[in-house]
């Protein structure tokens, strides 16, 4: 029950990001899906680091953590779904 279950869980957040990547850039065939594997408390650093990578240099204040903005919403210049594994 529980593989099923989180398979379906997993299918939705491959959806997720399909539909924000198409939203913000367009219904092009040409995007990557990665689902990268982070040491606990190492994730703060890789998005920071994921944001300078992928947005435009004038760009890099645009992007960031929601604590920092002070919003409601993460915003980041790449589709991400957050997906915790419990081990």
């Amino acid at each position: 029950m529980f593989k099923e279950v989180y398979g379906t869980f997993i299918h939705i957040k491959v959806l997720k990001i399909v539909v924000d990547s198409m939203m913000r850039h367009g219904s092009s065939d040409n995007f990557f899906v990665y689902m990268l594997k982070v040491y606990k408390g190492k994730d703060r650093k890789l998005l920071t680091k994921m944001i300078q990578q992928f947005s435009e240099e004038k760009d890099h204040d645009l992007y960031g953590f929601k604590e920092e903005a002070g919003d409601t919403e993460d915003y980041f210049p790449f589709a991400f779904a957050d997906i915790k594994i419990p081990l």
